[in-house]
């Protein structure tokens, strides 16, 4: 039950609940004037923050220029859009471009035969092997390459053969070797183009009684630049050698295109090789040099550095100066490249001195722990001299050295051949031979032509071919335990075979070596970097991280093998992966060896994130980039597709369905990259899919800056986006044509107005939020928050000041924002853009206009403010100064006074509204507490004349009844 209450007094009758109440309200109106004023208060904080807020944003529309680079803004217009599309950034320079797309890229694709079903035939192969292109043993040179890097002038030039038939070879397209020799052999005379060491070689095929003559055409100089303008001799034009290396020669390039291996080690002591001249070790270090000197005009120490070496100039330049450096500036010794342009020497101008030159551990006698001497071909000794090997691979041939996993050719160079007539060829010297050409042209001469030697057709090996047409066994031997027919991959068994060609099998080309750089590696994406734990065969595990600093495969293999392991990593026996292999000390661990990536995906790129497959022998990992995909007897065609695209590797199987009756299932594996770095090997292990080659995957060509391919700048890419040819412009590329087509890049003038109009409406917003919040209404008599405020009212007279004003050391014949279309109107309530007049401005004087928007140039500062704990910072915000500063500069300069956190305008005053606030508030809840206590000493003080009233009233009724009894 709920009781009944009631203010009014039982004996007085008095209503003393609303007498506290108007007693209270009399004592509450000094709380009452405090909580006026701090609504007031309130109110304009709110209309400050409103005002903070809206300059913030002009603040941002003012910086916008100078941070975005507006008047930067550019725009790419394309003559064709179906031909050419292009997007351009801020750094872009306006221009006209001419463009003719040749060619769009491709991704490999092959095509299998036909089967009859998908899903229940077993495919009957046992496995395929993919493997990157870089695993073939040609290279097909650009032409860009010929000529020491100096390249080909593309054009035309006449071939006339021995008959007297003439034929126009056109290479105005042309990009590569391989191209030239099939124009001329499908000219259709008599002549026949092959590569011979680093030559161009025209054979007489018309058996006519002249010679071969060629000459350049008009205006062109292409047979002039490949070596063959001229006339045969004997039938045989052998062109002039265009295949060499100069001094601006990339490291990248040489050592069969495995880099050169440099340490990653830094500072004093730092060194790649040692040249030991006399006993005396002259370290040389190709690395990143950083060295303090001092400035002749100030006298500081400053910091200079020297990029580390990148072409075979560099190389030579630091082996001289460490000669010069160790041996004094009168040392008769001195590096160079050769004659030949095939490799480099180090010559003792004396003829005395005695000369080996080390790898990186060596010359302490250990082991070599890293190759750049031997990547560079200079490792060796000699008196007077050390001449180096061949650096670069031959004209679409590749290093012998690189064969075998970068074991070279073995044995003695010696093979006994016997056709299939019965003749025996015996070959010698191969061995001594640096490119395969090379071994190739010995064995097709020295067996007179009855064997003649090739690629074989995945291009991974030799074939041996008899011409003879003899019907007896053919018979390839090697000299026993100096055996170079096995080291070829083509000896037989001593009976021979009854077969016309002998394949070698792949040679298992080196193509990832130590000084191979990471980010070349899985078609170019690279590492990345992380890091990886390992376990050993002992069962302990260390991280090892792979950082910027780690450029190439040889810093990775450092790296591991410097983490206290039971471990050695090094290159692969195949050339073409990292393998991580126990070391044994005793008996071997039962531990099998694994590798986990922490962070990153460092190990996976690498192909070693796995686990060992057994203990012993079998304990390492092999990461190997090629990778075979084994098959079960009872496989089927969507089987093998399901593990070849569980594998992870660079191509795609499907089935594709040909529609025809018998058989109509094939195997489509296509690259996932494009252009010729996705272009890929597959060795079926001997099953025959009767593969077809519908696309070899081909780069992207475009001549560019001319309509003349002839004259432009060819072009290629592995994507169609190009994005580096023009700096800030993506290109896209969408189809071929023969006609040009022109990409205007131009400063985009709407983008830019549109930011202006940004800017426009901040200012004139800001100015709307002032107005209305120090308004008074004639009519109504509201009153804005800030009637009468002087800061509101500053601001806002400073903000058109400001606009009116001109730049601070602004060149150029504009001065002012009104002079480019910025004016102010409607009584000086708002501003406006004329964009006729400002595009008249930009047209005529476009840096001027731009300098009033975007110059912001702050004058150094000699401030200096200790933080405590020896950190100091020199400049800040107290004595920002301008050497030159455009009128949106001062707009926002005005609006960071304002706005600064520490001690801007707004920000001080939006402090003593907070202070007065709760000032305001601690009066109200004084006079609140005050209050409460007043009511409670009243309700004390009725209750008591209750009280009293009710003893009196008792009292009374007491005398009553005495005075009834007396």
């Amino acid at each position: 039950m709920s009781g009944i209450t009631s203010t009014v007094g039982l004996i007085s009758g008095i209503d003393t609940g609303n007498l506290i109440e108007q007693l209270l309200a009399i004592e509450a109106r000094p709380r009452a004037l405090a909580q006026q004023r701090l609504v007031q208060l309130q109110t304009q904080q709110a209309a400050y923050l409103d005002i903070n807020t809206r300059l913030g944003a002009l603040r941002s529309a003012s910086a916008t220029f100078r941070t975005d680079k507006v008047f930067s803004t550019s725009k790419a217009t394309s003559s064709d859009d179906d031909l050419l599309t292009a997007t351009a950034t801020t750094s872009a320079q306006p221009g006209s471009y001419q463009f003719i797309v040749d060619r769009l890229v491709t991704s490999q694709q092959l095509l299998s035969k036909g089967f009859s079903d998908r899903d229940s035939s077993p495919l009957g192969a046992t496995s395929f092997t993919f493997e990157s292109d870089k695993a073939r043993l040609d290279s097909d040179v650009g032409l860009a390459d010929l000529n020491g890097g100096a390249g080909v002038r593309r054009g035309t030039f006449n071939i006339t053969d021995s008959n007297g038939a003439t034929a126009e070879i056109d290479l105005s397209k042309t990009a590569k070797v391989s191209e030239v020799i099939d124009a001329i052999n499908g000219a259709g005379i008599g002549v026949q183009a092959s590569v011979v060491e680093d030559k161009l070689v025209l054979s007489d095929t018309a058996g006519g009684g002249g010679q071969i003559n060629v000459s350049d055409g008009v205006g062109s100089f292409t047979a002039t630049d490949l070596g063959i303008a001229g006339t045969s001799i004997g039938g045989v034009l052998t062109g002039q050698r265009v295949y060499y290396a100069t001094g601006s020669t990339s490291l990248g390039l040489i050592n069969g295109r495995n880099g050169v291996e440099t340490t990653n080690t830094v500072g004093t002591g730092a060194f790649d090789f040692t040249v030991r001249v006399d006993a005396v070790d002259v370290k040389v270090f190709l690395g990143l040099i950083t060295e303090t000197v001092t400035d002749p005009d100030t006298g500081e120490d400053v910091t200079e550095t020297t990029p580390a070496a990148a072409t075979l100039n560099d190389v030579i330049e630091r082996i001289n100066t460490a000669l010069q450096t160790e041996l004094g500036d009168t040392t008769t010794l001195s590096a160079s490249l050769k004659a030949d342009g095939t490799g480099l020497q180090i010559v003792d101008s004396a003829g005395t001195a005695a000369i080996e030159v080390l790898d990186r551990g060596e010359e302490t006698g250990g082991a070599a722990v890293q190759n750049t001497a031997r990547n560079l071909g200079i490792n060796g000794t000699g008196t007077g001299s050390v001449v180096g090997s061949r650096i670069f691979g031959g004209l679409n041939s590749i290093l012998t050295k690189t064969l075998n996993g970068g074991l070279g050719i073995e044995g003695d160079g010696s093979l006994t051949i016997t056709d299939r007539n019965g003749s025996v060829h015996n070959i010698t010297g191969l061995n001594a031979f640096e490119t395969l050409s090379e071994v190739f042209d010995a064995i097709n001469t020295q067996t007179g032509g009855a064997v003649t030697a090739s690629l074989n057709s995945l291009g991974t090996g030799i074939q041996l071919t008899d011409t003879t047409g003899g019907v007896g066994n053919f018979i390839v031997a090697g000299t026993p335990a100096d055996d170079t027919a096995t080291s070829l991959g083509v000896a037989t068994d001593p009976a021979g075979v009854a077969e016309s060609t002998i394949d070698s099998g792949s040679l298992q080309k080196q193509y990832v070596g130590r000084g191979t750089l990471l980010s070349s590696l899985n078609n170019g994406s690279g590492i990345g970097t992380g890091s990886f734990t390992i376990t050993d065969a002992t069962g302990t595990t260390q991280t090892v991280t792979i950082g910027q600093n780690d450029k190439t495969i040889g810093h990775v293999i450092n790296a591991i093998n410097s983490a206290g392991l039971a471990i050695n990593a090094r290159i692969n026996d195949k050339g073409d992966g990292i393998l991580i292999e126990e070391v044994v000390s005793g008996a071997p661990g039962s531990i099998k060896i694994k590798i986990e990536d922490t962070t990153g995906s460092v190990a996976e790129s690498l192909r070693i994130e796995t686990e060992a497959t057994g203990t012993d022998t079998d304990n390492f990992i092999d990461g190997s980039f090629e990778t075979v995909i084994e098959f079960e007897a009872t496989d089927t065609l969507d089987d093998a597709v399901a593990k070849i695209n569980d594998a992870g590797i660079g191509v795609a199987a499907t089935i594709v369905n040909d529609g025809s009756g018998t058989a109509p299932y094939r195997l489509s594996f296509t690259s996932r990259d494009s252009g010729t770095a996705g272009r890929f090997i597959l060795d079926t292990g001997g099953f025959d899919l009767a593969l077809q080659t519908l696309s070899e995957g081909d780069d992207a060509r475009v001549f560019f800056g001319s309509n003349n391919p002839a004259t432009a700048l060819l072009v290629t890419s592995t994507t169609n986006t190009l994005d580096d040819l023009i700096a800030g412009v993506s290109i896209d590329l969408n189809s071929t044509s023969e006609d040009p087509v022109t990409l205007n890049v131009t400063r985009d003038v709407a983008a830019i107005e549109e930011k202006i109009n940004g800017f426009v409406s901040a200012f004139n917003t800001l100015i709307g939020r002032i107005d209305n919040q120090t308004r008074y209404d004639d009519e109504t008599e509201v009153k804005g928050p800030l009637l009468g405020d002087s800061l509101a009212i500053s601001l806002r007279s400073q903000l058109f000041v400001t606009l009116q004003s001109v730049g601070d050391n602004v060149t150029g014949q504009y001065n002012r924002l009104s002079e480019v279309g910025i004016t102010i109107g409607d009584g000086g309530k708002t501003i406006e853009l004329d964009s006729a007049k400002f595009r008249e401005a930009y047209d005529a004087d476009p840096a001027s206009v731009e300098a009033l928007f975007e110059t912001f140039d702050l004058a150094p500062s000699n401030t200096t403010t200790d933080l405590g704990d020896g950190i100091t910072v020199t400049g800040g915000d107290a004595d920002r100064t301008f050497t030159s500063l455009g009128v949106i500069g001062k707009m926002e300069e005005l609006a960071r006074s304002y706005l600064d956190s520490v001690d801007g305008i707004l920000t001080q005053r939006e402090k003593s509204l907070t202070t007065q606030v709760e000032l305001q508030e601690g009066r109200i809840d004084e006079f609140t507490t005050r209050l409460e206590l007043k009511r409670t000493q009243l309700e004390a003080q009725f209750l008591a004349m209750e009280t009293a009233l009710g003893q009196l009233q008792s009292q009374q009724s007491s005398l009553a009844q005495l005075a009834q009894l007396g």
